[in-house]
């Protein structure tokens, strides 16, 4: 080392150990690391990301709803000889005003059901139609029921196992981390009073080189020995010396990987502090069970516990992948109530005398006779089918 590097060296590590002094306790040290570490900071959000990849796989067992409405004008060509135009036009109108809701569930056996309600107004001057307006309703109902393929498992119900264990092992990495944290300031502050300590025993080292070179000073300064005996105890001095320099960097380093696990501010005052460890290192000694440590370091490893949710994710995933290679076979069952009324078409063509035009009785009348006629279920229909 050169004379001007130690000199800078020393004035460096004075400057430091010259700094106001910060009474430090391990608990105080860990306490601080956990709360303003980044690393922590990161697997925390990584917990709360995976809590909301859960959430939003959950939902796929939300009841969802479905609302639809509209109106419907439109003319089209007609090639035919029945095209139902009145006198003097080319094609009829229709307009359809239609509004439709349907609330749908998935169930966790692979079921599904929906519910549907319907109401339209058509209207038209189509000769041939004998209602207009003509009121529609309808409401019913359909499940579904997987056989093979869906029964055991699906997407929805494994990416909800999926999600469930990204969770725990969110949480396994975050445990992962304190414990690094906490082990990395433990080990930090320690370093810091051995390197503290390691200044001090050199201090004292120095102090002794420098009496034993003023002794020989003072028996060269009464001739009773030789002037060239002062090189040896000058030649320690330094040498001495310049192991404090080291010394004073190392514990200055110390202080400083300290001080990086407790904070991530660089305008946090504690940069301007010198640490000064308060907890005893006299440390009670106590005997220690080999097998019980190993059996609790085994269940206590949350790295393990993550690898342990990455395998049941992966066996989840298989157990989907072999479910997909079984046939689809679906039993499908629905009943459907049906309204219809309406007025009478003025100009309804009428092909021969005395064909009957009227309305029947039960369906003249608006939107309220329609759904009356659905109540009475005049017009059911009821489906049972496999789907293969």
């Amino acid at each position: 080392m050169t004379k001007i590097g130690s000199m800078a060296l020393a004035l460096l590590c004075t400057a430091t150990l010259a700094q106001a002094q910060q009474p430090l306790t391990l608990a105080e040290a860990t306490a601080r690391a956990l709360s303003r570490n980044p690393d922590i900071r990161l697997a925390r959000n990584g917990v709360d990301a995976a809590s909301a990849r859960e959430l939003s796989a959950s939902g796929s067992y939300d009841l969802r709803l479905h609302l639809e409405g509209g109106d419907h004008y439109h003319r089209d060509p007609i090639t035919t000889l029945f095209s139902g135009a009145p006198p003097g036009a080319l094609s009829p109108w229709n307009n359809d005003i239609t509004s439709l809701a349907s609330v749908t569930q998935l169930f966790k056996s692979g079921a599904t059901a929906s519910a549907s309600a319907s109401v339209a107004r058509d209207m038209t001057n189509n000769v041939f139609t004998l209602f207009t307006p003509a009121f529609l309703t309808s409401l019913g109902a359909q499940a579904r029921q997987p056989l093979m393929r869906g029964r055991r498992t699906d997407q929805a119900r494994t990416n909800l196992v999926i999600t469930a264990l990204d969770r725990s092992r969110s949480g396994f990495v975050l445990n992962q981390q304190i414990q690094d944290t906490v082990a990395a300031v433990e080990r930090a502050y320690w370093a810091l009073i051995s390197a503290q300590r390691d200044v001090m025993v050199r201090q004292a080292s120095v102090a002794l080189a420098e009496q034993q070179r003023a002794d020989t000073q003072a028996r060269i300064d009464a001739r009773t020995a030789a002037a060239l005996d002062i090189a040896q105890p000058v030649a320690e001095v330094e040498r001495r010396r310049g192991d404090l320099f080291q010394a004073q960097e190392t514990a200055v380093r110390a202080e400083r990987t300290l001080k990086l696990l407790m904070t991530d501010d660089p305008g946090d005052p504690i940069w301007s502090q010198t640490l000064a460890p308060a907890d005893s290192v006299d440390v009670e000694a106590k005997p220690v069970d080999i097998q019980r440590a190993l059996t609790d370091a085994s269940s206590h490893r949350p790295e393990l516990a993550a690898f342990a949710a990455d395998v049941s994710a992966a066996e989840v995933q298989v157990a989907l992948a072999r479910d997909n290679l079984r046939a689809q076979v679906d039993v499908v069952a629905g009943y459907t109530m049906r309204g219809l009324a309406g007025a009478r078409n003025r100009d309804v063509l009428v092909f021969f005398p005395g064909a009957p035009t009227d309305l029947p009785a039960p369906l003249a009348g608006d939107l309220i006779t329609s759904w009356r006629v659905m109540g009475e279920q005049r017009f059911p229909h009821a489906s049972v089918a496999v789907q293969v």
